[in-house]
């Protein structure tokens, strides 16, 4: 469960410092003269950019170590699979970030925000299920849509990945409309 967590943070870390914590320190009136939409949509796909960066060498690592690590059974496909869902959850949380951040959120209150739902989502899926009676609301958790259960011994589940992509990319939108209609803070 490392990889889902350190994907997560490097994305929040990310998408919380180049839009809130630049407006927090007064550097993002600087960039105006283009759109504030395009700068930051541009940003956000900056924050993909990087994650897309770690989440290949991390698949290429592993695939080249599965013997090492005892997965050859699993495959490679699976291990590909999986890594690339840990880095779609690490988008879904960088995107909470980013959307906080355009509703005009400081840098503390979208870390706070997505880094709650990212604690949140993780006890969802992976604590409620030992209760019977809470068991059913694991499916609410972007966990569950980006890792299901095992996803290297059961393979990730394609629709799930769809609807945490779908979600991501509304989540983005609200944040990219947020911060048009809204005065950017002064430092």
């Amino acid at each position: 469960m490392d990889l889902p967590l350190l994907f997560s943070g490097l994305a929040i870390g990310n998408a919380s410092a180049i839009t809130s914590g630049d407006e927090d320190a007064g550097r993002l009136e600087l960039l105006l003269p283009i759109s504030r939409q395009a700068l930051w949509a541009w940003r956000y796909v900056s924050v993909l950019l990087v994650l897309a960066a770690v989440t290949l060498v991390t698949t290429a690592v592993v695939v080249s170590t599965l013997g090492v690590f005892s997965l050859e059974e699993a495959g490679a496909g699976r291990v590909v699979a999986a890594t690339v869902a840990c880095g779609l959850l690490g988008a879904f949380h960088g995107a909470l970030a980013f959307a906080v951040g355009g509703l005009g959120g400081s840098r503390g209150m979208a870390l706070g925000v997505a880094i709650l739902v990212l604690l949140g989502g993780y006890v969802v899926n992976f604590l409620f299920p030992l209760s019977d009676a809470l068991a059913g609301l694991r499916r609410l958790s972007p966990w569950y849509w980006g890792i299901g259960e095992q996803p290297v011994t059961n393979g990730v589940s394609w629709s799930w990945l769809v609807l945490l992509v779908a979600v991501t990319a509304i989540i983005v939108a609200v944040g990219t409309v947020g911060v048009c209609r809204r005065d950017i803070r002064p430092p």
